[in-house]
C-alpha cells in the first residue's frame, strides 16, 4: 500500500474490522501494510469493539426476547387460578415491559446509525471522484456523531 496515508490506511483496516467480524489484528496488519501494535492502539482509541459489540446485538433481537417474554408473563397471569389479574406489583412489571418495548421500536439504534452512516458514504464515493474529498470530510464527522453516542 506505498502512496497512501495513514488516514486511509486507518480507514482501510477500520473497514476490514467491521467488514469482516472475526479476522485477526495481525491479519488486518498485514493487509494494511502497518504494525499490529498500531492497529491495536486504533481499536482501542477509536472504540471500534464497543462499535462492533453495538453492531452485533440488533434491536430486532432484543424486541424479540421482550415480547416473547411479555407473552410467557402475561400467559402466566392468564393461567392463575385464584385471579386472572395482575397484582399491582405485577402491573408495574408489564408497565415497564411495554415502554422497553416502546423505546426499542421507535430509537435508532448504534448500529442503524452505523449501517445508514456507511450506505450514505457509500453513495458518496459513487458519485464520482469529485467527492471523495467531501466524502472523507463527512466520514470524519459521522465518526465523531457516531463516538457520541456510545
Amino acid at each position: 500500500m506505498g502512496d497512501i496515508t495513514r488516514e486511509q490506511k486507518k480507514e482501510f483496516a477500520r473497514l476490514i474490522y467491521f467488514q469482516e467480524p472475526g479476522v485477526s489484528q495481525k491479519e488486518i496488519a498485514t493487509r494494511v501494510g502497518i504494525s499490529e501494535v498500531t492497529i491495536g492502539k486504533w481499536i482501542a482509541k477509536e472504540g471500534w469493539r464497543e462499535m462492533q459489540k453495538s453492531l452485533l446485538t440488533s434491536k430486532a433481537e432484543q424486541l424479540s426476547m421482550l415480547y416473547t417474554s411479555l407473552d410467557k408473563f402475561n400467559q402466566s397471569i392468564r393461567d392463575r387460578k385464584e385471579s386472572p389479574y395482575p397484582t399491582n406489583k405485577e402491573a408495574d412489571t408489564l408497565i415497564k415491559m411495554t415502554a422497553a418495548i416502546r423505546n426499542l421500536e421507535t430509537e435508532t439504534s448504534i448500529a442503524e446509525k452505523i449501517e445508514t452512516a456507511k450506505a450514505f458514504l457509500q453513495f458518496l464515493r459513487k458519485m464520482g471522484p469529485q467527492y471523495m474529498q467531501f466524502s472523507k470530510d463527512v466520514a470524519r464527522l459521522l465518526d465523531a456523531y457516531i463516538k457520541s453516542c456510545l
